[in-house]
């Protein structure tokens, strides 16, 4: 079952607009029993003048006992170039565990959010961080458009980690 903390939002204010709600630029990470949601307030306008690369954020998460490094990514589609008329900018969201050590034998359900217009994307529902570091949404599933909240103050990008039954 996903997280049932609030939806992030997008086009909010600067500041926090709800209870848990990171302020611009903040990582935050709330957890519902050992489901883990990160959230990282961003200026997709930022994010659009990079010219290549796009933005990454390191941080931690409590998961099975202990902290492990995670870094979240969002990148823009073709270098920032603006999507399709019509579309706002498309990102795509990926999240990578830095130290897998101790998760061994441990799936995980990862789902990201982008604000509170879109759906959340189920990206695995059993995932493996110490094979394979990297999770992403499918090819076909992995942009998102950010419509208008890409010239919006501030927009939420998030993810949702839950570990699943221990599998030997």
């Amino acid at each position: 079952a996903p997280c049932r903390l609030p939806p992030p939002a997008c086009g909010s204010a600067n500041g926090p607009t709800a209870e848990g709600e990171p302020s611009m630029g903040e990582l935050v990470v709330g957890y519902e029993g050992t489901c883990a949601r990160i959230q990282w307030a961003m200026d997709a306008r930022r994010l659009h003048s990079q010219s290549r690369g796009g933005l990454s954020r390191r941080f931690t998460v409590q998961l099975l006992g202990r902290e492990v490094p995670f870094v979240f990514f969002v990148t823009a589609a073709a270098d920032g170039a603006e999507a399709p008329r019509g579309r706002g900018m498309e990102v795509a969201l990926q999240l990578k565990c830095v130290d897998a050590a101790g998760l061994s034998g441990t799936r995980f359900s990862v789902r990201f959010t982008v604000g509170s217009h879109i759906p959340p994307r189920m990206a695995s529902d059993d995932h493996d961080f110490a094979s394979a570091p990297l999770c992403s949404l499918s090819a076909q599933d992995s942009l998102w458009d950010l419509g208008p909240q890409a010239s919006a103050p501030k927009c939420i990008l998030g993810a949702e980690v839950r570990p699943n039954a221990l599998k030997f």
